[in-house]
């Protein structure tokens, strides 16, 4: 029976990296991925666009993504717990009612 071999272990890339120096009158602009996460009209885009590709589950998946920015942005994992859609199928009735509660709530 042949022995099999066993690759050796990877290096780490790391080190062989170069740090990066910026000019010293460069515009440096902070990105706040929430921030974009919480735009309602980026929502409602993303929300039509999966509506429009007949993909309700994309459309589950986007609203679990707010709901998720909206608890790190709160601190809160109050909904977090109470509403999680993997598992089930909900209906619009659902998904409306979680929405209103976390807009009352985050007021």
């Amino acid at each position: 029976m042949v022995k099999t071999k066993t690759l050796p272990k990877q290096k780490k890339s790391s080190k062989n990296t170069s740090t990066l120096t910026l000019k010293k009158n460069a515009k440096v602009i902070a990105h706040n991925p929430t921030k974009a996460l919480l735009d309602e009209d980026r929502l409602g885009r993303a929300i039509w666009e999966c509506l429009k590709n007949n993909d309700p589950a994309g459309v589950v998946e986007v609203i679990e993504i707010y709901l998720d920015a909206v608890n790190k942005s709160h601190t809160s994992t109050d909904f977090e717990k109470e509403f999680k859609f993997k598992a089930k199928n909900p209906t619009v009735k659902t998904l409306a009612s979680v929405v209103h509660d976390i807009q009352k709530a985050h007021a």
